[in-house]
């Protein structure tokens, strides 16, 4: 375990320390569950859940613009306001 792993893992300490006992029981159990249906998911499922993912949102935006006719509307959409004058 990592440096920065056990530094995450004494602030969820820090945060979770004072629940009730009923509560803990409950995220002890829910980790456990995750930990164990993790571990047993091969990699090629794995690799099925990372492809559904992308496949969902790759492409999610639709434009007929080109990439620089957006990049172009968009710097000369941006606007400055004047220099405001405060000599007395």
């Amino acid at each position: 375990m990592s440096t920065a792993d056990i530094t995450l893992t004494n602030n969820y300490w820090g945060m979770l320390r004072n629940l009730n006992d009923d509560v803990k029981l409950r995220l002890a159990s829910l980790l456990t569950a995750s930990v164990a249906e993790h571990r047993t998911k091969t990699a090629s499922e794995k690799d099925s859940l990372t492809r559904a993912m992308v496949n969902k949102y790759a492409g999610a935006w639709k434009d007929d613009r080109t990439s620089d006719e957006i990049i172009s509307e968009i710097y000369s959409s941006r606007s400055s306001k004047s220099v405001m004058d405060f000599t007395l």
